[in-house]
């Protein structure tokens, strides 16, 4: 892998971290499954607002394959495809893995998307598009 690879695989690896860390200030295991699902469905969600549902669509067509041999837990869980995309097969994925797997295959798979998106648009845009103002819900834009 180049070193430009490695270093966006980084950056994008650091940003999921940030996202998941803020979600899983929550307790035990199952609060921190269901919080790092909820910040995986706001990243989806503020990436369809950039990238359309069909393009999140396309990464995720891209990002599942390359985790989901590692996560075996990820195979339950399917996206839908809507503007404000979910998580559906979450509670079953838990029951059959448990809850630290869907943690780790989450993890896993927001980190794909956003290292497959960081070499197309570079991370510092992904990190924009992902780790803006939650409570503004929108992207300042430059107006000069």
């Amino acid at each position: 892998m180049s070193e430009e690879r490695a270093t966006d695989a980084s950056d994008a690896a650091a940003i999921a971290r940030r996202l998941s860390a803020r979600a899983a200030a929550a307790g035990d295991a199952r609060d921190r499954a269901l919080a790092v699902r909820v910040a995986c469905e706001h990243a989806l969600r503020d990436l369809t607002h950039s990238l359309g549902v069909n393009g999140v669509q396309a990464l995720l067509a891209r990002a599942m394959p390359l985790v989901q041999g590692v996560h075996p837990s990820l195979l339950q869980l399917r996206v839908g495809r809507h503007l404000s995309p979910s998580i559906e097969g979450f509670a079953p994925s838990i029951e059959a893995h448990g809850a630290p797997a869907v943690v780790a295959g989450l993890d896993a798979l927001l980190e794909a998307l956003l290292t497959l998106l960081g070499r197309l648009i570079g991370t510092d845009m992904v990190a924009r598009l992902v780790e803006h103002d939650a409570a503004a819900d929108t992207f300042d834009e430059d107006t000069t």
